[in-house]
């Protein structure tokens, strides 16, 4: 069991235009704010014309 929820295993997958992150449920609105952060920024490397 991790101690705090940043220490929470995920995936990233990319493809077909999309990015998504695969973790453990964690309704807490600030996580899912990082886990947005997280994937515009997996976005904006793997297409840097998305800036």
């Amino acid at each position: 069991m991790a101690e705090r929820h940043e220490d929470l295993p995920f995936t990233v997958a990319v493809g077909a235009d999309r990015v998504i992150v695969f973790t453990y449920d964690d309704p807490r609105p600030e996580t899912a704010e990082r886990r947005l952060a997280l994937a515009r920024a997996v976005a904006d490397i793997v297409d840097p014309s998305r800036r």
